[in-house]
């Protein structure tokens, strides 16, 4: 209601001040069920937007994300909505790249490094 509404209404002798209620209004859709449905999705794939997951239970953006953040007590962490948890293979295969990557350190001498991205070194002399 407007400021100019509830004046007239105080001035004609009003004395409640709570809304009345009104036929049709919304119903939320932070249910036990939407919850559960959410939680399904982002256990599934922790790299799912709210936006995706929003237009996929067909449910309002903002409900979504409040249902992430204050239902699920989630964060999102580097484009994740769960952290990862490598498995005990994971973790093998990536020590065993990383020591072969050491054992060949010559090669870092002509790769320079940003942001997560390779470029080789050029010179135009060697070619």
């Amino acid at each position: 209601m407007s400021v100019f509404e509830w004046h007239r209404l105080f001035k004609e002798g009003r004395e409640d001040v709570q809304d009345d209620l009104r036929i049709g209004q919304p119903e939320t859709q932070r249910t036990d069920a939407n919850v559960d449905r959410v939680r399904t999705l982002v256990c599934s794939d922790g790299r799912s937007a709210v936006r995706v997951i929003a237009e996929e239970l067909n449910m309002n953006r903002e409900t979504v994300r409040q249902i992430v953040k204050e239902d699920l007590g989630m964060r999102k962490f580097s484009a994740n909505m769960l952290p990862r948890i490598l498995t005990h293979e994971q973790k093998r295969r990536r020590l065993h790249i990383s020591s072969d990557l050491l054992r060949n350190a010559e090669m870092f001498d002509r790769v320079i490094t940003g942001d997560k991205t390779w470029f080789f070194q050029y010179d135009p002399e060697t070619k």
